[in-house]
């Protein structure tokens, strides 16, 4: 079976459901996880994409972890089925725990998919996390960074430094899309130091669309 980790779909922004269904059949991808854009919060798109088509969609909701109400919201988007929730690596609780939003996704068996770039994830406040939350599934997005590949001595250092999260046993890292065109060698550090056991291969939307070929 052949799962895309991270997929964009919507009815206001990108493309709608039924595209990716096309681009899925030609490509031979059986399943695909809808990833919620950034600035968007209303969920309710990709949880009817999930329900209409059980088994072929997972969904991962974003929330405002600083907005009132938002742990009400985390357990209602988790009895709706979602899977997952997308935060950034530096994002805390406005509560009295900083880390509330984090262990609550841990209690509800969400993973979170995790975007950032090597400045946060190396950040005191996402170690923290990674220390005091060890139940929950953190996803990398992007290798763990930005969707370019590292370049410069420094950035391939910074890069390094991300890809050694790994020592964490609940930290999995999503490879970019094949769109997103990488040097070999962006590759082969993270097999490395990750294992190619905990990487999740992303490639599908938008760029099908635009043009391009798999």
């Amino acid at each position: 079976m052949i799962i895309d980790s991270h997929a964009h779909v919507s009815n206001r922004w990108y493309e709608p459901i039924e595209s990716l269904l096309a681009q899925m059949e030609h490509t031979g991808v059986n399943s695909a996880v809808l990833v919620q854009l950034l600035g968007h919060y209303d969920n309710q798109y990709l949880i009817d994409c999930a329900r209409h088509y059980p088994g072929q969609f997972a969904s991962v909701a974003l929330v405002d972890c600083r907005a009132d109400g938002v742990h009400d919201l985390l357990e209602s988007l988790a009895v709706q089925g979602v899977r997952g929730i997308r935060l950034r690596p530096t994002d805390q609780s406005p509560d009295a725990d900083p880390l509330a939003i984090w262990k609550q996704a841990a209690e509800l068996g969400l993973v979170v998919s995790c975007v950032g770039n090597e400045k946060t994830f190396l950040s005191p406040e996402f170690a923290l996390v990674l220390n005091a939350v060890p139940t929950v599934k953190i996803v990398l997005e992007h290798l763990g960074g930005t969707s370019s590949a590292p370049l410069s001595d420094e950035e391939l250092a910074q890069r390094r430094l991300v890809f050694g999260l790994a020592r964490y046993p609940n930290v999995f890292m999503k490879v970019p899309g094949l769109g997103e065109i990488m040097p070999r060698k962006a590759l082969d550090m993270p097999v490395g130091q990750v294992g190619s056991a905990r990487q999740v291969p992303c490639w599908l939307t938008p760029w099908l669309s635009l043009g391009h070929r798999v």
